[in-house]
């Protein structure tokens, strides 16, 4: 994991601060501190305004012919049943 966070914090992606301390038992090793750089930022939100896009795009779609016959019990072209009157 350390090699593909240390790829990231070089491409300028993130930011590492370690916050190891050096004491007189020896090392006291701390959280490390990640921060998102500008650019990911950027990556993030050309992602999320894609996603955005197509789930919008998504619901604007009206179902073909072919399928809205998977959902009609009748073959296109029969005519529905009248119901009987009641006497």
């Amino acid at each position: 994991m350390n090699y593909h966070l240390s790829a990231l914090e070089r491409d300028g992606w993130i930011r590492r601060t370690r916050r190891h301390r050096r004491s007189s038992a020896g090392l006291e090793l701390h959280s490390t501190l990640y921060v998102l750089l500008p650019r990911a930022f950027s990556a993030l939100r050309r992602m999320l305004r894609g996603a955005v896009q197509w789930t919008r795009a998504a619901k604007r779609r009206r179902p073909t012919d072919t399928a809205r016959q998977a959902f009609d019990p009748l073959p296109i072209g029969t005519p529905k049943p009248v119901p009987k009157a009641s006497r």
